[in-house]
């Protein structure tokens, strides 16, 4: 089981809605990478604080060990490893 699956598991259990899905050639060597997706959608021009506090329990659960990206005006959240030439604190 890979870290990625895991941590799919673990957010399923938290009750976060996760789809698996791949990114195209990330690191153009011509391998898809694949993701997490979280969605976080929300009514109304502007997002409320609640999916500002679910998208910081997910960065706090994915910290120094995933890359998370928000996509969408703060729609979805894609989470993938870290490539090995990318930095990371």
């Amino acid at each position: 089981m890979t870290k990625l699956n895991r941590l799919f598991l673990r957010l399923e259990k938290d009750g976060f809605t996760v789809r698996k899905s791949e990114l195209c050639n990330v690191d153009c060597t011509g391998i898809n990478a694949p993701v997490l997706i979280i969605d976080t959608n929300y009514e109304g021009f502007y997002p409320p604080k609640s999916v500002f506090d679910k998208q910081g329990m997910i960065r706090n659960i994915c910290k120094n060990r995933f890359s998370v990206q928000a996509r969408g005006y703060y729609t979805a959240l894609f989470i993938r490893e870290w490539l090995p030439h990318e930095k990371h604190l």
